[in-house]
C-alpha cells in the first residue's frame, strides 16, 4: 500500500472518529446552532414563546429570542414595550434588558443578556402593547461550559494538520526521488 493512500486512510480515519465524538456532545445542534423558541407562557393577553442562543444557556453571553403572540389567533404581536428581568442564583443578576425588534424577524424580540453564575436563572418578562400588558416567568439552570469539546478539536485539528503536513512531505519526498532517478537514466 502507497505512503499516500496510507496517509489518506488515517486522515478518514480521524475525521470520521472527531464527527463521531463531537456529534455525542449534549452542547452540539442539531439546527446549526441557531435557535428554537421552545418555551411558551401566557402573559395577560398575550401569549409569550422564548428561545435561547446557546441552547441550553451556559455561563456567559446568552440572547434571548422572544416571540409575543395573541393566544387565540397566534398573531404575533408588533411594537410592544417587552422588558427582560434576569435574576440569577443567590446575589447574581443583571439589570433590566429592553428587548428590540430581531435583526433577522422583526416580528421577534431580541436581549442580550450576561449570566455570571452557574445556578439557576429566572427571566421575568414584562409586556405592554395594545391589548394591555403581561408578565410572566421563564426559569432555566444555566451551566459552565465544558472544555472537553474544544480539546478534541483543537486534537483532531493538530492530528489531521500533523497527517497532513507527513503526508505532503512524503508526496514531495518520492517526487524528488522519481526526478533524481530520470536524471541519472538520461
Amino acid at each position: 500500500m502507497s505512503t499516500w493512500l496510507k496517509n489518506a486512510l488515517a486522515i478518514f480515519t480521524l475525521a470520521t472518529l472527531g464527527f463521531l465524538a463531537l456529534s455525542n456532545l449534549d452542547s452540539a445542534s442539531g439546527h446549526g446552532g441557531g435557535f428554537q423558541l421552545t418555551r411558551r407562557e401566557i402573559a395577560g393577553p398575550y401569549e409569550l414563546v422564548l428561545g435561547t442562543i446557546p441552547d441550553p444557556l451556559v455561563v456567559g453571553e446568552a440572547i434571548l429570542i422572544l416571540s409575543v403572540a395573541n393566544p387565540d389567533t397566534g398573531a404575533r404581536v408588533l411594537n410592544a414595550d417587552v422588558t427582560i428581568t434576569p435574576t440569577g442564583p443567590g446575589e447574581a443578576s443583571a439589570s433590566s434588558l429592553i428587548a428590540g425588534p430581531d435583526s433577522y424577524d422583526p416580528t421577534l424580540y431580541e436581549a442580550r443578556a450576561e449570566l455570571d453564575a452557574e445556578g439557576r436563572w429566572v427571566f421575568t418578562i414584562d409586556v405592554s402593547a395594545h391589548a394591555g400588558t403581561g408578565s410572566a416567568s421563564f426559569a432555566y439552570d444555566v451551566k459552565k461550559l465544558s472544555p472537553i469539546a474544544g480539546l478534541i478539536t483543537l486534537a483532531a485539528l493538530l492530528a489531521f494538520l500533523t497527517i497532513l503536513g507527513l503526508s505532503i512531505r512524503a508526496f514531495i519526498k518520492d517526487r524528488t526521488k522519481g526526478n533524481r532517478a530520470r536524471r541519472r537514466k538520461a
